[in-house]
């Protein structure tokens, strides 16, 4: 059911509060008790002026609804849950419910540009779309509509049971003791489930790839195959579909990266922490931290860190030039590394190369690249945010 937490409750003390002040106040007796006395006749409704057309769709009454949580945005339509008595309900951009009350609502869903959501009636659970339609079943529990493709995929469970279910109502797979919300692998559904103390992969087929593990991540399309992290007598390793491994077994490692179509991962070993590529090479050294490897136009960069000094190291393992307190994780600019970074209480823009923006700042908020070989840069300088143009050739260039 709702809670205050999620919704914005509408209550009339706010509007006493608003106009003449708190009840509890002297200043706010006054003008209550001033109000009693004018004997002042219930106001006539006044009828609001027409809404041009563009804006009449997105004009949405909330006075009739006791709570409304924040609208979520659907392709550029409005959709929020609300409640009102003891039921809760979905409201689209022309203020109409889709499908029908229920005990529960989950949060809108955006499936390709359409709506969708979990609701509750009664004991069981379900998924509706944009029509009102209920797809597949009622179950005793669904989790939050997935996009897969487009296509609205949902993990359900009945009884001790769980499984995965398409768009179709059609189970995909089995039933497990557990399973993952469905993942989008190159347009299909891939998830992971556990029976017993067993891990493992279940593709849009229905089979299980990859082989049986003690841990298991969620899958990741990388060059035409699904690839994931898995655990076995306490070692993390990645493996491919086929139950190939890449590289070694570790400590712990994270979800692979796909770089330039090729695999890339986060590891720790002994301590230590490092990027390995899909030959299974460490990239550059080993570190007191890293980052998670980022995709610089095919090539792998990422932040690493040793000792106090922070930097980055490119795809051929070498240390972007430069000694910094702290750098931000690298960004695509137009195929090329940029990251902010900082030395004593100022921060800068640093390029592939190692050259310095000559702007300083007392805190960078974003770096993004513009169409035309540019970039901005979103900062706070001098008590003031700013925002900066970057020249393409800063990027293209500039002295180490």
């Amino acid at each position: 059911m709702a809670s205050a937490q999620n919704f914005i409750i509408f209550r009339a003390r706010q509007i006493v509060d608003d106009v003449y002040g708190p009840p509890k106040s002297a200043l706010g007796r006054q003008s209550i008790e001033a109000f009693r006395k004018k004997q002042i006749e219930k106001p006539v409704p006044v009828k609001a002026a027409p809404l041009p057309e563009n804006e009449r769709a997105y004009r949405i009454d909330l006075s009739d609804y006791e709570a409304v949580n924040e609208p979520r945005d659907i392709n550029g339509r409005i959709a929020f849950r609300a409640v009102k008595g003891k039921k809760e309900f979905v409201v689209n951009e022309k203020g109409g419910i889709i499908g029908r009350e229920y005990d529960g609502v989950g949060d809108p869903q955006n499936i390709n540009g359409k709506i969708a959501f979990r609701a509750v009636k009664g004991s069981k659970e379900l998924i509706v779309n944009e029509e009102g339609e209920r797809v597949g079943e009622e179950y005793d529990g669904v989790g939050d509509p997935q996009n897969i493709n487009g296509k609205i995929a949902f993990r359900a469970v009945k009884g001790k049971k769980e499984f995965v279910v398409n768009e179709k109502g059609e189970r995909v797979g089995g039933e497990y003791e557990y399973v993952s919300a469905p993942r989008d692998v190159h347009g299909r559904i891939a998830f992971w489930a556990r029976q017993g103390t067993k891990y493992f992969i279940v593709n849009e087929k229905g089979e299980r790839v990859g082989g049986e593990h003690d841990a298991i991540g969620d899958p990741r399309y990388i060059n035409g195959r699904i690839v994931f992290r898995a655990k076995h007598k306490n070692k993390w390793f990645i493996v491919t579909e086929e139950g190939a491994k890449i590289g070694e077994a570790y400590d712990s490692v994270r979800d692979p990266e796909s770089i330039g179509d090729a695999v890339a991962f986060w590891a720790f070993q002994a301590g230590r922490y490092f990027v390995v590529n899909e030959k299974g090479h460490p990239v550059g050294g080993t570190y007191t931290a890293v980052s998670n490897p980022r995709d610089i136009n095919g090539r792998v960069a990422f932040k690493a860190e040793q000792i106090k000094e922070q930097f980055v190291i490119n795809e051929k393992g070498e240390k972007i030039p430069g000694e910094y307190e702290q750098v931000g994780v690298p960004q695509n600019i137009h195929g090329r590394i940029a990251f902010w970074a900082r030395q004593g209480t100022k921060y800068f823009i640093v390029n592939e190369r190692g050259g310095r923006d000559g702007r300083e700042y007392d805190e960078v908020y974003c770096l993004k690249p513009l169409p035309d070989g540019r970039a901005y840069v979103i900062a706070k300088n001098n008590y003031a945010y700013v925002k900066d143009i970057l020249d393409g050739a800063f990027f293209a260039g500039g002295e180490p």
